[in-house]
């Protein structure tokens, strides 16, 4: 179902419900797909490139530009955020070429053993479960609306992620 297909689609990620986000050669370029283990074509999107595949169901993608945005589980992009950094295991934030850690909003990982390109925050290839750093549970914690019943409820609900 991917139009004018130019060799085989490539899985890079592992979604949180268990579908893939990976990438199609096309003639008019790579595309952004997502599918399920079927092999079904769920979605379709421009240039990008899966990166982080996110807890809430959707991603990190990079554009031609190395830029980042984020999308929702049907490929719609919901935010942009700049070049993404690179992060150690400890979940400091540091840009490329450079020694200086830098302040990044935690990222939520999908709970899988592909969450993220490369497999793992080295890029390794072993596939290992991302957890957030503490600071990450802490950045959640401050940041909820404990006084809203329905935010304090489901806090509560997914306090075991981070």
């Amino acid at each position: 179902n991917i139009p004018s297909p130019n060799g085989p689609v490539q899985p890079v990620l592992q979604a949180q419900d268990g579908t893939y986000f990976g990438t199609a050669s096309t003639v008019s370029g790579n595309q952004l797909v997502r599918f399920d283990v079927s092999g079904n074509l769920l979605g379709i999107s421009g240039n990008y490139q899966p990166a982080i595949a996110t807890a809430d169901g959707g991603l990190i993608a990079r554009t031609s530009s190395g830029s980042a945005i984020t999308m929702d589980a049907n490929l719609n992009i919901t935010g942009a955020m700049g070049n993404l950094p690179t992060q150690s295991w400890t979940a400091n934030n540091y840009q490329l070429g450079s020694v200086d850690s830098i302040y990044w909003a935690p990222i939520n990982f999908a709970a899988t053993y592909a969450a993220i390109i490369g497999m793992n925050l080295s890029g390794s290839g072993t596939a290992v479960k991302q957890y957030s750093a503490p600071g990450a549970g802490l950045f959640r914690l401050t940041s909820a609306n404990l006084k809203a019943n329905s935010q304090c409820g489901t806090f509560f609900l997914n306090s075991d992620r981070s």
